[in-house]
């Protein structure tokens, strides 16, 4: 574990070893981040980046660890525990990146993960580490705490740190322990209205500095009513948070629209049938059952999306795609509005996200899809690891349908 700390130089320009083997370039804001980062580091501060979504909080960590690489050749251990939905991108950002540094992905069941250990991790002669950066899961690091928690780190990084927001939880437990020469927690997550939440984080990345949470609460309690003041001060050194509209002057400025559709005739009907059935249960009010009243509710909102939600379809019901097509649609007032938008981006050659909350809505629109012929990439919690890669980088590539 190091000791002592160099004296911090700015860095004036992005250096020549970030950027990978495309000469990717910093923006201003990112190159700040990343001195703030390592002015950080040679004060022996860990601290939390915490910048808006979008702002490339992944990117200025790769480069801070591209900085202790190749400025004070610092090899690592460097330990980064993220999600599992955002490892494949963490993956492909350190090799776009800082292609230098051999990271290796400790994920899969324990017999893929003692693999890894036999063949990734040491020199047998020299018993030094193969790897700089070891990338791994929240749910992987618990199962093999103890052998993970047997390094000396020379960074951890915890990306979406918010989960750390209880220091009663097991993953608390278990990473405030993990020996560590400086820690970052990496979150776009501002906590609020939780002074309790915000020193968890502190103690965990200063647990000397930020000791006790009474303490803590009796000299920054006050501060709840000012917007937590008092504690601006002491919370500079070690938080660092920038958002869009104040960074990046270069981007559009984001546009909403909130498009209100009518149900469709047949989903009129569903809905109608819905609230008759339970007319009994929604007569009583409050005083009925909640869940029963929740349930009620989840109907509702299905029949608003689709109305295959309610009623699918029977198999043999329509005589051709077309008449199949056709139905679809017209059993949704949002897919009615969905097909003109998506008939008039594609001959754009705009690309599109579309997000539901349902499962079983993503298997309707992945029908619609391929009923219109419209090239798609689906991601949810059933697409794994190289798979979710694989459509990550097959939508995010140049000319891509």
């Amino acid at each position: 574990i190091l000791k002592q700390r160099p004296r911090f130089v700015a860095l004036k320009k992005q250096p020549s070893y970030i950027g990978g083997r495309d000469c990717l370039e910093l923006r201003d804001y990112q190159l700040n981040g990343l001195n703030w980062l390592a002015h950080s580091w040679c004060k022996g501060n860990s601290c939390i980046l915490a910048d808006e979504m979008g702002l490339g909080k992944t990117i200025q960590t790769i480069s801070f660890l591209n900085y202790l690489f190749h400025e004070h050749e610092l090899y690592g251990p460097f330990l980064l525990v993220v999600p599992l939905s955002t490892l494949t991108s963490w993956q492909r950002e350190i090799q776009t990146w800082a292609p230098q540094m051999n990271a290796v992905v400790y994920l899969g069941d324990i017999t893929s993960r003692n693999m890894i250990r036999t063949h990734e991790w040491m020199h047998p002669q020299t018993k030094r580490l193969k790897f700089n950066i070891l990338l791994t899961t929240y749910e992987i690091l618990l199962k093999d705490k103890s052998f993970l928690g047997g390094l000396n780190w020379m960074f951890i990084g915890i990306d979406e740190a918010h989960r750390l927001k209880n220091d009663d939880s097991l993953l608390y437990k278990t990473l405030i322990d993990f020996k560590s020469n400086h820690r970052l927690l990496i979150t776009g997550t501002p906590l609020q209205n939780s002074l309790k939440e915000l020193w968890s984080l502190l103690h965990f990345i200063m647990p000397e500095k930020f000791s006790s949470w009474e303490d803590f609460e009796e000299e920054h309690g006050k501060g709840r009513e000012f917007g937590f003041a008092s504690l601006h001060k002491e919370l500079e050194p070690f938080l660092l948070r920038r958002v869009k509209k104040d960074v990046e002057k270069s981007l559009p400025a984001k546009v909403e629209q909130i498009l209100r559709m009518e149900m469709s005739a047949l989903q009129k009907q569903y809905y109608k049938w819905i609230l008759t059935r339970n007319y009994k249960a929604l007569s009583k009010g409050s005083k009925g059952s909640t869940s029963g009243f929740l349930n009620i509710m989840m109907e509702l909102k299905k029949c608003c999306n689709h109305c295959y939600l309610i009623k699918p379809p029977d198999d043999n019901e329509f005589y051709n795609k077309q008449e199949a097509l056709q139905h679809l649609i017209r059993s949704s007032g949002k897919l009615i509005l969905l097909d003109k938008l998506l008939i008039r981006l594609r001959e754009r050659g705009n690309r599109v996200l579309i997000f539901s909350q349902m499962v079983r809505m993503l298997d309707i629109l992945a029908e619609y899809l391929k009923y219109r012929q419209f090239p798609f990439q689906r991601l949810d919690g059933s697409i794994k690891g190289e798979l979710r890669k694989q459509a990550l980088d097959h939508f995010n590539a140049e000319g891509s349908e």
